[in-house]
């Protein structure tokens, strides 16, 4: 339920349909001092989710210029 109530939040609905990651292969991601997985893509943003300190489960879109893949050893999530 998380995730189509953020496909209705993209910012660009022009921009395509959202190709979602399989569950077993989401990239760790890092997104400014956000790290989380990506679940979605776009052409110019991606979805990703994360916990907060909270344990509150967030998802949100960033444009694709602000994220960045990262190594396991360099990923600091939840």
């Amino acid at each position: 339920m998380d995730i189509i109530s953020a496909e209705e939040r993209h910012p660009d609905r022009t921009d395509g349909e959202p190709r979602r990651f399989p569950i077993w292969d989401k990239p760790l991601v890092k997104a400014g001092d956000l790290y989380g997985h990506a679940v979605e893509y776009t052409r110019s943003y991606g979805l990703i989710e994360w916990y907060e300190l909270d344990r509150t489960y967030r998802l949100e879109w960033f444009p694709a210029a602000q994220i960045e893949r990262v190594e396991r050893k360099d990923w600091h999530g939840m």
